[in-house]
This record gives structure tokens, C-alpha cells and sequence, in this order.
């Protein structure tokens, strides 16, 4: 365990809300600073969201830090499973996204699987459809513990954003973490992905026409997937599931979901085309472990989605780099997108916004959007070309959405940061 002192949860952050379907409301976390990811993460077998989320929120990194303070733009969804009753165990119910005969061997009676991972998979998938009115699809991350692991993994092989209503979208996930889980059905996946291409022999063009019919073996197998739980077939040679880069932590002495199983989803996705990243941790058990494990899933947040570094390394100079990703933008304003273009340079600004010269920085940032603002509403005929133009409200916001992203790089609040910029002027 860390010396470093308990990261803590701001309440205030904290909202429930009627999820899509007939479910359990959902846990919602909101971002601290602006909205730019949505991490949504689902509980294990016989949990639920209340009892699941605010234990994660607290989860200890190793720089003492809360994973929302580490991730200040991440709204996090904790939904809740459905009352399903069991196959086994005298039939009781209890909060299961899908019924599972046996976790030593998931594969048994796998039938009873397919009902709730049916309905589950749509609920996940409806939660993302509503997220994506307003974050991209690659700002998406699913996770999930145990059999949330299990049915975050199922629903990212089955959901095919370009079949959604919303065009700008239309981008694989962002990532996937899975911790202590498992891949459903996942031996027939393997089988199919180890099938030998046929080639047909001769060059037959009836032959070579069958294969562009079936797609690839990555393609039969995620056709596999949908048609198991009744989903209409792809509609696409070019899947965007397998773009999405996968996390999957395991304890080595978890004697609830065998470590093996794991490392059979593991293989399963790389063979699907995944980026797949494997961490075991030796002698542990059925949960995540603290900090090696979170420390884990942030760092391949970073790398893989290019979220926030925690480090408070950098320079003024590197941050004047990033930032001049912003002069195309402003150059040639549109007054009505500004808060859009404020969200897609965010990550600019969290990737290497320097601690050290917090009041330097942002005294740049605001010269240098002020004058390129005047710069690019100013009209030479006009007869007061000379005078200042005056910046109007959404310019105002957008500088304000910038001045949020840099406070949040640096720990503070934006009241803390203006009293220092203040006091250097």
C-alpha cells in the first residue's frame, strides 16, 4: 500500500439517471473539468453499480491520486445488470448481465448465456448510442470486472458504430479494459479464426467470389458473434471492433475465473486483429489489484488514447507546441463551433500542460488567443478597422473551456488559477 494520503471522491460529482431500457438506474460520475471521454464500467456477478462504482472511483494509484483526478475530462457510467434468475444454485436471482451454468468451465450449457447477453449487449450498446451525442465514438471506453469483463468484451465485438444514426461517429471504440474476466463463447471463436483459408484450388472466379462472400476468418467470426445472440449480420468486409485497443488484467491466483481464461480471450482478440495488452499479476486474487493494476490501465489509457499524463514534467515551450495546434482553428473562425473546437484540442492541453509555469502558460494561451481572435474578426473596410474588436460571448466561452483544461492539468481550480494569473499582471 501507498504512504501517499487516501485519494478521495467529490460527492458533488455524483448523479443518478434513468437508463435506456427497463434496468436499474445508472451511476454516474461527472467529469471535473470539460466532458472529453466517457468510461463506461460494468460490476461482476451479483453486484451492482452502487456497491461497485464507488469503490473503483477510490481505487489507489500509486501517485495517491483518485483515477478522476487523474482523468479530469472522464465522465464515468456505472450501470447496473438486470435480476436474472440462475441456472444453478437453487434458482435464486440475482444482478447477472447473462446466466452462466459454471465459471470453472464457461463453456458449459452455453445456451443459457444467450438470452442475457442478448438484452445486455443491446443495453450497453444503447448507453454508448446515447454517448455519442456528445463525444465521438473513440472517446468511448468500456471495462468491466469479472463477468462485466465478459459482456463489455462481447458487447465491443458485437457493435458496429457505422450502423449508427449519427455519421460524425462513425469510429471504432476508443479502448476496452477488462479486469478478471473472460471472453463468452470464445472457443468457437478460436476455432473459427484457426479454420485453414481454403484457396480454392484452381483460380476459379466462382470460388474467389464465395470468399469475398464469407469475408475473412476475423469476419466470420464476429458474424458468429452477432448471429449467436440473434443480431442482424454485418453489413460491412471491414469491421471496426478489431481497431479497438484491449487491456485485460488477470490475477494468477484468481480460483474464481482460472487465469487461463484470460489468457484464452487474450488470444481470441489478437486473433480477431486487436491490440491486445496482457498483464498477469502473480499470487493475486479475484478483483483488481491496487495500485499495480490501475496504475496499469491508466498508463494504457494514456498511451493508447493519448489521455492526460500524470507526470508533472514538461516545458513551456513543448506546451507552446501543442497549442499551436489551435492557429488553423482560430485563423479562420466559425463563432458557432467554438466549444467544439475548445473540446478537440483538450487533449493537447492535458498531454503536456507544464506545472512549473502555470501562470506563464496561461497568460500565453490568452495573449495568444485574444490577439489571434482580433486578428480574424477584424474587417480592413470597415471604418474602425483600427479599434480593438470586441470579443462576443461564445469567444469568451471558448476561452474560458481552455482556461478549465489547463486549471484541471494542473490540479487547481479555475478560481485558484485566475487569482495567480491575476496577481501576475
Amino acid at each position: 500500500m501507498s504512504s501517499n494520503p487516501a485519494p478521495s471522491v467529490d460527492d458533488g460529482d455524483l448523479s443518478f439517471s434513468k437508463p435506456p431500457s427497463d434496468h436499474p438506474e445508472l451511476l454516474v460520475y461527472h467529469p471535473k473539468g470539460p466532458h472529453t471521454h466517457t468510461f463506461i464500467i460494468l460490476h461482476g456477478r451479483g453486484d451492482n453499480a452502487q456497491s461497485f462504482g464507488p469503490g473503483f472511483m477510490l481505487s489507489e494509484h500509486s501517485s495517491g491520486k483518485s483515477i478522476q483526478d487523474l482523468l479530469p475530462g472522464m465522465k464515468f457510467i456505472f450501470p447496473t445488470a438486470k435480476r436474472r434468475r440462475m441456472a444453478a444454485q437453487n434458482r435464486c436471482t440475482i444482478h447477472q448481465w447473462f446466466d452462466i451454468v459454471s465459471l470453472k468451465d464457461t463453456s458449459k450449457q452455453e445456451d443459457v448465456q444467450v438470452e442475457g447477453l442478448r438484452e445486455s449487449t443491446a443495453f450497453i450498446h444503447q448507453i454508448i448510442k446515447d454517448e455519442l451525442h456528445h463525444i465521438p465514438c473513440n472517446s468511448i471506453i468500456l471495462g468491466g470486472l469479472s463477468q462485466g469483463c465478459a459482456t463489455a468484451l462481447y458487447s465491443l465485438l458485437t457493435f458496429e458504430p457505422a450502423q449508427t444514426e449519427i455519421p460524425q461517429t462513425r469510429t471504432a471504440i476508443g479502448a476496452v479494459v477488462g479486469m478478471s474476466g473472460w471472453l463468452p463463447f470464445c472457443k468457437q471463436i478460436l476455432d473459427i479464426i484457426a479454420q485453414e483459408e481454403d484457396t480454392g484450388g484452381e483460380d476459379d472466379p466462382f470460388d474467389r467470389c464465395e470468399q469475398v462472400s464469407a469475408g475473412s476468418k476475423e469476419v466470420q467470426a464476429l458474424g458468429f458473434v452477432r448471429e449467436n445472440i440473434d443480431m442482424p449480420p454485418l453489413t460491412t468486409l471491414e469491421p471496426l471492433a478489431p481497431k479497438t485497443p484491449v487491456f485485460l488484467g488477470h490475477g494468477t491466483a484468481d480460483d474464481t475465473v482460472d487465469v487461463s481464461l484470460g489468457k484464452e480471450a487474450a488470444s481470441a482478440l489478437r486473433g480477431l486483429g486487436n491490440d491486445v495488452t496482457w498483464a498477469a499479476y502473480r499470487g493475486f486474487y479475484h478483483w483488481y489489484k491496487e495500485p499495480d493494476e490501475i496504475d496499469d490501465i491508466i498508463t494504457f489509457l494514456q498511451e493508447k488514447m493519448q489521455l492526460g499524463s500524470t507526470s508533472d514534467d514538461g516545458s513551456l515551450a513543448e506546451f507552446t507546441e501543442h497549442f499551436k495546434l489551435l492557429n488553423p482553428m482560430i485563423g479562420n473562425i466559425d463563432r458557432a463551433s467554438h466549444c467544439l473546437q475548445a473540446g478537440q484540442i483538450s487533449q493537447c492541453l492535458h498531454q503536456s500542460a507544464p506545472a512549473p509555469s502555470t501562470v506563464q502558460a496561461l497568460q500565453e494561451v490568452e495573449d495568444h488567443v485574444e490577439a489571434e481572435i482580433e486578428d480574424a474578426s477584424a474587417e480592413p473596410a470597415a471604418a474602425n478597422a483600427g479599434a480593438p474588436v470586441p470579443i462576443t460571448h461564445l469567444e469568451r466561452e471558448y476561452l474560458s473551456v481552455v482556461e478549465g483544461e489547463l486549471a484541471a492539468a494542473h490540479g487547481l481550480a479555475v478560481e485558484e488559477l485566475r487569482v495567480q494569473f491575476l496577481a501576475s499582471r
